[in-house]
């Protein structure tokens, strides 16, 4: 029979950062995974995948914590289903950022529904009849 060892203090520090090591690791690819959602994003809401960036939902521009105001609300609300999930948010005709253009028509337009430092080009209600014209909440309904 082996007699266990106990280890030395600088064995098990060497361990436990091996440990955090890990497990930032662990975090780093499941981060992975979110990449997935914006593809998704891109796809449903008829994006130039080179403009969405990670601020499109988040504050940092490598993503993560903290959200931006849209980025919340869909966290809020997701669902096992993203596309739906992205599609009801629309629908509730928020404006996140409160720069009085509900978040459809940010997206709508090529602005970022979570920063009130971009907006539409032109007055929200010629920019509604646009959206209407075009399609309305239907262009971004999951296929």
């Amino acid at each position: 029979m082996v007699k266990p060892q106990r280890l030395s203090a600088s064995q098990y520090v060497f361990g436990i950062g091996v440990l955090i090591s890990f497990g930032s690791l662990q975090l780093q690819s499941d981060s992975s995974a979110f990449p997935a959602y914006r593809a998704m994003a891109v796809k449903q809401l008829h994006l130039v995948d080179e403009r969405v960036k990670c601020t499109y939902c988040h504050v940092n521009a490598t993503g993560g914590d903290p959200w931006n105001p849209f980025g919340q609300e869909i966290q809020d609300a997701l669902t096992e289903n993203f596309p739906q999930t992205l599609y009801e948010v629309l629908k509730e005709k928020n404006d996140a950022d409160g720069d009085g253009y509900f978040d459809a028509l940010e997206v709508f337009s090529g602005s970022l529904p979570g920063d009130k430092n971009t907006m539409p080009l032109v007055d929200a209600k010629t920019l509604k009849e646009r959206f209407e014209k075009a399609g309305g909440f239907e262009l971004f309904k999951p296929q």
